[in-house]
């Protein structure tokens, strides 16, 4: 540790210190623009559960949120909480966290497991996808199955489909 401050090492405790120590604005209510796109979140396993635990209307703590995991420890949930701050799922307020709200959207998490999850990688933003270029690249699967994890994907609103080609969804 002593090396590390003398090489001249800066303390990070949220998203927030990284963007000052670059130098990056951060957008605001006011800097934000109008058109702004938000993509969607995509968490999976233990970053997915601790998103659910954060409220919306209230704060948790990192106490709190280990009380009620039992198999994560501490330095993963820090390692988490940056993640989902720097994705901006969350906001911090001297260590508690509440859930973000973008504009009219809420920030949810997905889990999406196996193949589920596979599907889903493969599906880009900004073009499409057919069921037959899925099926190519993901050999394991059969088309009666994909078909199950299509309509999974868009209940859960990861997608969108236009006349059976896939387009992930942009927004949250």
């Amino acid at each position: 540790c002593n090396e590390l401050i003398r090489d001249g090492a800066t303390l990070i405790k949220n998203a927030q210190d990284v963007l000052n120590e670059y130098n990056i604005t951060a957008w605001t209510k006011e800097t934000t623009p109008e058109n702004k796109i938000v993509k969607a979140v995509e968490l999976t396993g233990v970053a997915a559960k601790v998103l659910e635990l954060i409220p919306f209307d209230g704060y948790i703590t990192d106490d709190e949120i280990l009380d009620r995991l039992e198999e994560i420890d501490p330095a993963e949930l820090q390692n988490i909480m940056l993640e989902l701050d720097l994705k901006g799922c969350v906001i911090e307020d001297a260590g508690r966290y509440k859930r973000k709200v973008v504009g009219n959207k809420i920030v949810k998490a997905v889990e999406l497991t196996g193949i589920a999850a596979k599907v889903l990688e493969l599906i880009p933003f900004d073009g499409y996808i057919t069921d037959d270029e899925i099926l190519d690249r993901l050999e394991e699967i059969d088309p009666a199955e994909l078909q199950n994890i299509m309509l999974e994907l868009d209940l859960k609103g990861c997608v969108i489909e236009d006349a059976g080609r896939y387009k992930r969804k942009v927004g949250g």
